[in-house]
């Protein structure tokens, strides 16, 4: 049986899931065709440097198959109060259904409020629609966003 560990990782140990942000990319971004995918390595090293940064991982037997990625701030419009806000979030297929997923956004969830963090926003995209999850583990939908190409 295969050894599934889920941790706060170090941004040093997160290279080894590069090889996750295509498919990840291929399964969920609408437009794949404006926007290749290219993971702007630096900002998130600033980003983590600054301690702002915060990763989760999912390991099987030390391989990565899923992560967590969040932004720890204060809110520019709650300066007092720290908020973690989903950059990515992706969990290998192979992986999905047997409740790995549940356990990765509990874990996320507590380590987020061990940083200090109050309020958590948790995105999804349109598909793979995960709401019905994420309602089931108490969020809320609280707003909607939309987007358009509008540049070559």
């Amino acid at each position: 049986m295969s050894n599934v560990t889920i941790q706060v990782d170090e941004f040093e140990n997160f290279d080894d899931a590069a090889y996750l942000f295509e498919t990840h990319w291929m399964e969920t971004e609408l437009d794949q065709e404006a926007m290749p995918v290219c993971v702007w390595k630096e900002a998130y090293e600033e980003m983590w440097s600054n301690g702002v940064l915060h990763i989760v991982s999912v390991r099987v037997d030390g391989s990565i198959v899923g992560y967590h990625v969040s932004s720890v701030q204060p809110h520019i419009h709650h300066s007092e109060t720290i908020m973690g806000f989903t950059l990515a979030f992706y969990l290998h297929p192979k992986y999905r259904f047997s409740g790995t997923g549940i356990k990765l956004l509990k874990f996320v969830e507590k380590s987020l409020a061990e940083r200090g963090v109050k309020k958590f926003y948790l995105t999804t995209k349109k598909e793979p629609d995960l709401s019905r999850l994420f309602e089931m583990l108490g969020y809320r939908a609280d707003e909607v966003t939309f987007s358009k190409i509008i540049g070559d």
